[in-house]
């Protein structure tokens, strides 16, 4: 069960990541 969570909770982070990396490779862009 943790297991589980901790899965989903690293899988969440991950996409944080990817969305703040998305956010600043766009701003510099601009």
């Amino acid at each position: 069960m943790l297991g589980t969570i901790a899965l989903f909770l690293s899988f969440i982070l991950l996409l944080l990541l990817h969305g703040i990396d998305c956010d600043y490779l766009l701003d510099i862009e601009l």
